[in-house]
């Protein structure tokens, strides 16, 4: 069993201190320019199929999950609320 009192993050100290150090992805962030380039002539359309496959509802919250430099957001209905995460600071940059 688990106590929970002895795990690294328990405490609100630890949980605080990784907070303000954002989790930083060179190797994406190098690869903005070459995914900037290549990928809207490769995956646009497809995105844009599969978004249109999920049927989202009126007024839901969407959340995608490596949003890169958003090239999917425009393929969402308007009334969707979308909001997106990446790893790479670069990459959200665009």
């Amino acid at each position: 069993m688990i106590n929970l009192e002895e795990r690294p993050f328990a405490s609100s100290e630890a949980s605080t201190t990784c907070q303000r150090q954002p989790h930083q992805s060179r190797l994406y962030d190098n690869l903005v320019p070459a995914y900037q380039a290549l990928w809207p002539a490769v995956a646009r359309r497809r995105i844009e199929r599969n978004v249109l496959r999920l049927n989202i509802p009126p007024r839901a919250n969407v959340l995608e999950v490596g949003v890169g430099t958003g090239l999917s957001l425009r393929s969402y209905p308007y009334h969707a609320r979308v909001m997106g995460v990446d790893l790479s600071e670069s990459m959200l940059a665009e």
